[in-house]
């Protein structure tokens, strides 16, 4: 934002941030500090909290393996004995070391503990929430959630907030069939589809407008 606001071609009061995923939480945690962030938009990123995030895109990816009931649920005690571990700092001692070594860092553990239900109180700027009907990976729920959330935001704020879903659209913001992960080797394009960039480009030309 500071970089962009010292161009001499750019106008520092009407910047905008993107987001994608879970770069939601960048996007979010930015515009509460930063004062020249005009508006910000969240694409297929994550209503929920990054620990109950990591644990629903594990249950997710668990129900499409040929494994019994039984090793799933042990699989998710031991992701949840993981992320305890992670934010309290204990409790290493009954894990893997293995594990330790790669989820014990300090990005993880403050992904783990960003909720945008605390930070989006604080932004105060219109807000563009852009969700994929085909998103298997962060479901259309998740988009849902944010909308609640925004729409909490005092009442200028609240009403500066518009949701879009698109049909057909797959996490990858791209023309799909199913959105199945499994599908994403076989598109005929991966290219962002025309439909996000209007949608997105039609917000930003509404956003400006308000402000002039």
């Amino acid at each position: 934002v500071d970089w962009m606001r010292q161009r001499k071609d750019v106008d520092g009061d009407r910047l905008a941030i993107m987001s994608y995923g879970e770069g939601g939480a960048i996007a979010l945690l930015a515009a509460a500090k930063e004062k020249h962030i005009g508006a910000v938009g969240l694409l297929a990123s994550p209503g929920l909290s990054g620990r109950d995030t990591v644990l629903e895109q594990q249950q997710r990816a668990l129900a499409r393996l040929p494994a019994s009931d039984g090793d799933k649920q042990a699989k998710v005690a031991l992701q949840a004995k993981v992320i305890d571990a992670v934010i309290s700092g204990s409790g290493w001692e009954a894990l893997p070391a293995a594990m330790r070594t790669s989820a014990d860092t300090p990005l993880f553990k403050s992904w783990l503990l960003f909720d945008p239900a605390a930070i989006l109180p604080k932004i105060h700027r219109p807000l563009l929430i852009l969700q994929g009907a085909l998103d298997t990976e962060m479901p259309v729920a998740h988009a849902d959630r944010l909308e609640e959330l925004a729409r909490r935001r005092s009442t200028s704020a609240a009403g500066d907030t518009r949701k879009v879903i698109l049909p057909g659209i797959n996490h990858l913001l791209a023309a799909a069939r199913t959105g199945e992960v499994e599908e994403y080797a076989s598109l005929q394009s991966k290219d962002v589809s025309s439909e996000v960039t209007a949608a997105i480009a039609g917000w930003l030309r509404d956003v400006w407008t308000m402000r002039k």
